[in-house]
């Protein structure tokens, strides 16, 4: 990153991307990878060599389906249904 990088990103930012920059490519985070996307043009020639498959993935834009059936029945809503609602009174 140079002098005139470091002077048109806020300051928060510029310690971010420093701080993930120094990461090796495997210790870097999902948030790290779109974090560096998105400012791919404040990365140096050497960093965008260094992290090119970061650049060259395609995010994921969903997650992924569960596996596990106990997983998906707990992410379905079931439907209202009359003998869910209160007791009805009997006359």
């Amino acid at each position: 990153m140079d002098d005139q990088t470091r002077n048109t990103l806020d300051p928060q930012v510029t310690e971010t991307l420093k701080r993930i920059l120094a990461k090796d490519l495997v210790e870097l985070t999902d948030h790290d990878k779109a974090f560096l996307r998105a400012r791919k043009s404040y990365v140096g020639r050497s960093s965008r060599e260094k992290f090119a498959s970061v650049f060259d993935e395609v995010p994921q834009e969903k997650p992924a389906e569960p596996e596990n059936v106990e997983e998906k029945s707990a992410l379905v809503e079931h439907p209202y249904t009359e003998d869910d609602g209160e007791d009805e009174e009997q006359g």
